[in-house]
Formats: structure tokens, C-alpha cells, sequence
């Protein structure tokens, strides 16, 4: 009777044991505390899921990672459908929930569920943070930007990717054709408020549009340097502070593609800037290097190296131009020393080099070179080196006086 007893004992344990498998057991492998890679690996099916960011013990914004009662991973995404504008973090996880939605994993069905009647307090309320569903030890929740509709859609595809059941997940992204009219409109003149004008004939959602922009397979950087090269190609003297102010403003492009744009174009701003400049003062003569840095550095956009380019092209000697200017001021100066003549060239007034300040200070006095210098001032550049020593000849200055001038006057040719 014992040994029946001790039988029966033994049967009764087995079948527990094999009950009590049966139920630790019967969660899909991918419900049932799965790892955040795996997580990570089933978003990366959904469609319009665009970032995804699983937290660390170092990064975990709530400090519930792998502790007594927490989740063992969470998984933060972001959804095209959400406004990413609207977030001043930089991070998918600085962003929480918000931003798309979050994938929190527990060790057991009854710590998921802990979790889910504690966020279930917060519906309906301000403090609401979205939808959240149970589903073994996973809580799938989606962001409260997204419509009821969208939440419920975006649900069903996680949890049928973290079941394993892909053959239900929607992978038809309803963008595709938005993409494919983008592709074919590209070249230089397509830009980014092209797409928007696009978009919001369809009625899309800012989040839509943004969406389109990033995805549709158009480099903007690469498309901007070549919408820069196009404005170039039709107009001379080019100032970067409007082509800025045309594609930042009424082009749409943002500030990082525009200025990527501007790196890599085919476009010589230093050749531009000159034109800008050529173009201002085809019709004056009177101006010295100080009136070019101003009109080139008055809203115009270009760099210092850009600047000086032009002005060292434009076509003058300054050395030359020196001169003249060395010598009205010596004339409306009285008793003024080369010395002081030189450091006025050099200042803000009219700004020329040292090298050239000195040339000019130096040789004003030379009543031959300053005629010459004077002469090129009024009436532009010597064809030749004989017509300049014609012109002092004509003037009945000596050959000594001459042959003198021409050396200083040809010194810096």
C-alpha cells in the first residue's frame, strides 16, 4: 500500500512539474522577455519607424533598468507621423515616447501588467503619454501625437514583428509614390519647398512632409551645391548673402544643406566677388582698396580670402593708385612727414597694404612718377612701356628724369 501510495505520490509531482512548464512555457519566444536587440530587429521591419535607440544602465532616463520589478530593455523610437520639430532633444530616448513610441520588456506577465495599470491611471488625462498594450511580458506603447487610428496600426505591425508573424506586418510604405514623383522631378532646379508645395496640395501633415523630405532618396546637400552652381552659372558678381536669403527663405532649403551646398559647389567666389565689384565700379575711378573691402563686406557674404581676391584682381595697379593718394595728402596736409603718410595709406581710410603705403610714400615726390601714376589714375593702363616714356617725352621731362620714372614706376607692374 506505501509503495502504491509513493507511486501515486511521484505521478502527481510529475504531472505538476510538467504542468508548470506548460505554463512557464507557453509565451512566444518574442513575447516573453525577448532582449533589446531583438526588439531593436523588429522595429527595424516597421515602415515608418525612423530611429531606434535601445537604453543602457548609463542612458536609461528612468533607472529601472535590469532592478528589482523593472524592465530588463527598453527601446525608444521615433515615428514619421510625429513632428519631430517639436522636440528640443537631440536623442530618440531625450525624446521619449513621445517622438513615436517604446518597447518596455519585463521578466514576468505580471510585472508587464504592474507597469500597464500604473500608466492606465494617466489616460485620458494631460499627463497622458499614448497608448500601451500588454502583450506577454512586453509593453508596446505608441506616442500620444498619433491619432487613435495610427496608434492602433502602428501596434498591430510591433506586436506581429515581435511574434514573428512578419506575413501581417503592413510593409507597403503608403509614401512610395510620394518618392517616386520626387525622384523624377530631381535635377537642379528641384528643391525642398517644390516638395512642400507637392505635399501640401495632398493635405499631408507637417510630419508627413518632413518625412518625404528625408526619405524620398534626395541627397539636399549635393542638390543644393548644384542649385548653387545654377544660380551662378546665370548671373555675374554673385553675393552669397542672396543667394542665401533666396534658397534659406523662399526655397525651403535648411541651413545645414545649404551650407554643405556652399562647400562642395563648383562656384569661384573669389571670381564673384571681383565680378560684384568690376560691376559696381565700371563707371568710377575714384576709390581705393578701402571702398572695395567696404562694398564687398557690406552685406554681400564673403569671406576675408574672398575679399582680398577681388580686390588684388581688379585690374589697377595699387601701388600705382598709391601715389595719387600719397600725394593729396601730402597736399591737404601742409608739413606731413613720408612716415605719417605711409601709416594714413595703411589705416581704415584707405587701407592698402604696407607694401604699397610705403611705394606710395616713397615716391609721390617724384613729380614724373606721379604724373605717370596720375595719368593711369584718370585715363587706364599703358598699352606699353613706350607709350608711358612718349607721354613724359611729350611733357619735355628729361631722359634722366625718365629713364628714373619708368624704373619706379614699372617696379611693381
Amino acid at each position: 500500500m506505501r509503495k502504491i501510495i509513493s507511486v501515486l505520490l511521484c505521478l502527481s509531482m510529475f504531472a505538476g512539474g510538467l504542468v508548470s512548464c506548460k505554463k512557464e512555457n507557453k509565451l512566444p519566444k518574442g513575447i516573453n522577455n525577448p532582449s533589446s536587440e531583438y526588439v531593436v530587429e523588429c522595429l527595424k521591419k516597421i515602415p515608418l519607424i525612423t530611429e531606434i535607440e535601445a537604453v543602457t544602465e548609463r542612458n536609461d532616463p528612468n533607472g529601472n533598468l535590469n532592478k528589482q520589478g523593472g524592465y530588463t530593455a527598453q527601446v525608444f523610437f521615433s515615428y514619421a507621423l510625429v513632428d519631430q520639430t517639436e522636440f528640443d532633444e537631440e536623442t530618440v530616448i531625450d525624446k521619449g515616447t513621445d517622438c513615436g513610441g517604446s518597447i518596455e520588456v519585463y521578466r514576468t506577465e505580471k510585472d508587464a501588467k504592474k507597469r500597464d495599470k500604473y500608466l492606465s491611471t494617466f489616460d485620458g488625462g494631460t499627463l497622458a503619454s499614448g497608448s500601451h498594450t500588454v502583450v506577454g511580458t512586453v509593453i508596446v506603447r505608441t506616442s500620444c501625437k498619433l491619432t487613435a487610428t495610427q496608434q492602433r496600426s502602428l501596434e498591430y505591425d510591433i506586436i506581429a514583428a515581435l511574434k514573428g508573424e512578419d506575413e501581417k506586418i503592413n510593409t507597403v510604405n503608403p509614401y512610395e509614390e510620394d518618392f517616386a514623383v520626387v525622384k523624377r522631378s530631381a535635377g537642379p532646379n528641384l528643391t525642398p519647398q517644390a516638395v512642400i508645395d507637392y505635399c501640401e496640395k495632398k493635405d499631408y501633415s507637417k510630419a508627413e512632409i518632413d518625412y518625404i523630405l528625408g526619405y524620398c532618396d534626395i541627397d539636399w546637400g549635393t542638390q543644393a551645391a548644384a542649385r548653387i552652381e545654377a544660380y551662378a552659372n546665370a548671373s555675374n558678381g554673385l553675393r552669397k548673402v542672396v543667394v542665401r536669403a533666396i534658397m534659406t527663405e523662399d526655397e525651403g532649403w535648411n541651413e545645414d544643406d545649404y551650407e554643405y551646398g556652399l562647400a562642395h559647389c563648383n562656384v569661384d567666389w573669389g571670381k564673384e566677388a571681383l565680378e560684384f565689384i568690376r560691376d559696381m565700379y565700371k563707371d568710377s575711378t575714384s576709390f581705393s582698396p578701402e571702398t572695395l573691402h567696404s562694398s564687398l563686406n557690406s552685406d554681400t557674404g564673403y569671406s576675408s580670402e574672398e575679399v582680398a581676391y577681388a580686390i588684388e584682381n581688379y585690374g589697377v595697379n595699387w601701388y600705382r593708385w598709391a601715389v595719387v593718394d600719397a600725394e593729396n595728402i601730402a597736399m591737404y596736409s601742409g608739413n606731413i612727414t613720408k612716415e605719417n603718410i605711409k601709416h594714413i595709406l595703411e589705416g581704415s581710410t584707405y587701407m592698402y597694404t604696407e607694401e604699397q603705403a610705403s611705394y606710395g610714400a616713397n615716391y609721390y615726390s617724384n613729380e614724373a612718377v606721379w604724373f605717370l601714376c596720375y595719368w593711369e589714375y584718370c585715363n587706364g593702363v599703358f598699352a606699353s612701356e613706350a607709350e608711358a616714356r612718349q607721354l613724359l617725352k611729350n611733357y619735355k621731362y628729361s631722359s634722366k628724369d625718365i629713364d628714373t620714372a619708368i624704373g619706379i614706376f614699372y617696379m611693381h607692374n
